[in-house]
């Protein structure tokens, strides 16, 4: 199914390494998932393996309309999500909005994985690390997408990891913190 869903995705591999790292009752976070090409991998592939992962979704939903016109057919991106991802929605909380203003909806130490690949600008990123990492649990996975892009991830990526003594693994065009 994800194949045809409009989008970027090549980080299979680390969404793979979570779900075979999770448990039963784990909780993952998609920052950023436009039409939902890597959420409906994601959750096809917990449902494969038959552990009770909730897959929680941050998005605005707020793509440039007239640019994606013909994906959208008249509907609107949030619809187009929710349409992909119908056969998904018993494991999937969807959350409307941006980031930077949903952050204290969750508890810290409550998510096993944290990706983030919504807005690549700099301060939107950096704030998206800086707002998110206390809510990952001790040993989840920390990563994120599009670290070559001449784009805000790479020095804020950089930034946040200097600042915590992290790590920085690069999986294809994706980070992972550790």
């Amino acid at each position: 199914m994800s194949n045809e869903i409009f989008g970027w995705f090549n980080f299979d591999d680390i969404y793979l390494d979570a779900i075979d790292k999770c448990e039963n009752g784990a909780n993952v976070l998609e920052i950023g998932c436009f039409f939902g090409k890597s959420t409906e991998f994601l959750c096809r592939k917990i449902k494969e393996s038959k552990k009770d992962i909730t897959v929680y979704v941050i998005d605005t939903f707020d793509a440039n309309q007239s640019f994606y016109e013909e994906i959208l057919k008249g509907r609107n991106m949030y619809e187009v999500f929710k349409y992909n991802l119908k056969p998904h929605l018993d494991i999937l909380k969807i959350f409307k909005g941006d980031s930077t203003d949903l952050h204290h909806l969750f508890e810290n130490n409550f998510f096993d994985m944290i990706f983030i690949d919504g807005d690549h600008k700099y301060n939107s990123v950096k704030n998206d690390l800086q707002n998110y990492y206390s809510k990952l649990k001790k040993g989840g996975i920390f990563a994120g997408h599009d670290y070559t892009e001449k784009c805000g991830v790479p020095l804020a990526v950089n930034e946040f990891s200097d600042e915590n003594n992290l790590k920085i693994s690069v999986s294809r065009t994706s980070w992972v913190l550790t």
